[in-house]
């Protein structure tokens, strides 16, 4: 069994989506073409590396974000009884001063 032929069927038309794809374009071409295909083929991956660390990160800022985002503001509802509060607190300031 021939190892070129054990691959899946992958012709110039199709859009290549791996490196090993790009490489396997260039199997029965001339020395000068394969190479360039190998030149391509790794500069396909070092791009898909960068791709993947940036996506990596952009995941890692994003959940940063939504860990600092300020929750929604609400108004601040006053406590009806801090009047009274005050007064009591008064009063009994008062009471232990007149005794």
């Amino acid at each position: 069994m021939d190892k070129v032929n054990s691959r899946p069927y992958f012709d110039s038309d199709d859009t290549p989506q791996t490196s090993r794809q790009i490489r396997d374009l260039g199997l029965n071409k001339t020395p000068k073409t394969r190479r360039r295909y190998n030149v391509i083929a790794k500069g396909f991956e070092a791009q898909q590396q960068t791709v993947a660390a940036h996506t990596l990160r952009i995941a890692s800022l994003e959940e940063e974000l939504a860990r600092l985002k300020r929750g929604k503001k609400r108004k601040a509802v006053p406590n009806p009884n801090k009047r009274f509060m005050t007064l009591g607190e008064t009063l009994a300031g008062a009471e232990a001063i007149a005794e």
